[in-house]
C-alpha cells in the first residue's frame, strides 16, 4: 500500500513537477494563512524567488558537472542529473516555509523527503544528485532567509 502511494506520488512529481510545486506553495499558503494571513504574501514571493534561484544556479551546475542520469525519458528536458532540481526546489520551499512556522518543519521536510524519493524511484537521479539537491535546496533557502 506505501510503496503504491510513493509510485503514485512519484509519477505525479515527475510527469507535473511544476503542477505539484505551485501546489505545495498554494497548500502551505493556505495553512500559513490560518495562522498568521499577513505573511503568506510575504512566503509566497518568496518562495517564487527561490524557485528562480535554485532554477539559477542548478542548471549551471547540470552544465558543468554533466553527469548523466540513470534513465532518461520523454518528460525529462535536461540529459543531465546532478543536481536534482525537485529535491533542490523542494528544500529551498521547506526551508523558507519552516523558518517562519516551527510547526511546518516535519510537514514540509517530509515531503521535500518523498520529492527526492520520487526521484530515485523513477530513476530520474542516482542518490549523490539528490543528496547533494537537497542540501543546496537548504543552502538557498537559509541564504534567501538571510537577505
Amino acid at each position: 500500500m506505501v510503496k503504491r502511494l510513493i509510485n503514485i506520488l512519484a509519477r505525479e512529481l515527475h510527469v507535473k513537477p511544476l503542477k505539484m510545486l505551485f501546489l505545495l506553495i498554494l497548500t502551505l499558503d493556505v495553512i500559513v494563512g490560518i495562522f498568521d494571513f499577513h505573511l503568506v504574501f510575504k512566503l509566497t514571493i518568496l518562495a517564487i524567488i527561490g524557485c528562480i534561484f535554485t532554477y539559477a544556479v542548478n542548471i549551471p551546475l547540470k552544465t558543468l558537472f554533466k553527469t548523466k542520469r540513470p534513465r532518461m525519458d520523454e518528460y525529462q528536458d535536461m540529459e543531465y542529473g546532478f543536481p536534482s532540481f525537485h529535491a533542490q526546489t523542494a528544500f529551498t520551499i521547506a526551508t523558507i516555509y519552516s523558518f517562519y512556522f516551527s510547526s511546518l518543519f516535519i510537514p514540509t521536510f517530509i515531503f521535500a523527503t518523498f520529492v527526492g524519493v520520487s526521484r530515485l524511484i523513477t530513476k530520474a537521479h542516482k542518490f549523490i544528485d539528490v543528496f547533494f539537491g537537497s542540501i543546496l535546496g537548504v543552502l538557498i533557502g537559509a541564504v534567501l532567509l538571510l537577505l
